[in-house]
């Protein structure tokens, strides 16, 4: 399996992460969205380095993309709290 290297193949991983982790996502409490995409990218065999900048990456993905909106960072993490882009989002996946 070749390793994700593009801006596009980003995106794409990016958007199969948000369906990989909808149940865990809160809609209305803030989370650790970059703790979660670090755990998703260190478990794949998609990404080469599997460190922190990848899983920054989808981070700053999703966020650019509407779904997510930085709130606060406590101790060094980053807290995200869905946009209604990304609770609609949520809400479609989950009744399907």
């Amino acid at each position: 399996m070749s390793k994700i290297w593009t801006d596009e193949q980003f995106e794409e991983e990016a958007l199969v992460f948000l369906n990989k982790k909808l149940d865990y996502f809160n809609e209305e409490h803030p989370f650790d969205l970059s703790g979660m995409a670090y755990e998703y990218v260190r478990n794949s065999d998609k990404f080469k380095y599997k460190d922190h900048v990848e899983a920054g990456v989808i981070t700053s993905i999703l966020v650019k993309l509407g779904y997510f909106e930085f709130h606060n960072r406590i101790n060094d993490i980053r807290y995200y709290t869905m946009t209604e882009k990304g609770k609609e989002f949520v809400r479609k996946k989950r009744n399907k």
